[in-house]
C-alpha cells in the first residue's frame, strides 16, 4: 500500500512540473512575439522617416545649387529678410 501512495504524489509533481514548463514556454513565446511586433512597427516608422529625410535632402541639394547664383541670393534676401534695393520701398501684405 505504501507504493500506491507515492505514485499519485509523483504523478502530481510531474503534472505540476509539466504545467509550469508549458506556462513558461507560452510566456516566453508571447513575450518574444510582442517584441518582434514592436520592432516591426519601429522599422515601418523609421522607413517613413528615411523617405522624408531623403525628400528633404533632395530639396536641400536643390537649394545649394540655387545658392550658387548671386541673383537668387539677392532675391532670397529681399523676400526673406526684407532687404531692399536702393530707392526701393517694401510693403508687406499679409
Amino acid at each position: 500500500m505504501a507504493k500506491k501512495r507515492r505514485k499519485p504524489r509523483k504523478n502530481m509533481f510531474n503534472a505540476l512540473l509539466f504545467v509550469m514548463l508549458c506556462s513558461l514556454c507560452i510566456f516566453s513565446i508571447s513575450s518574444n512575439t510582442l517584441k518582434i511586433i514592436s520592432k516591426q512597427n519601429d522599422r515601418v516608422d523609421l522607413q517613413k522617416e528615411l523617405k522624408e529625410l531623403k525628400r528633404e535632402e533632395v530639396i536641400l541639394k536643390q537649394d545649394i545649387t540655387k545658392m550658387q547664383s548671386e541673383e537668387y541670393i539677392a532675391r532670397y534676401a529681399r523676400e526673406r529678410f526684407f532687404f531692399s534695393k536702393p530707392n526701393e520701398i517694401i510693403i508687406r501684405l499679409d
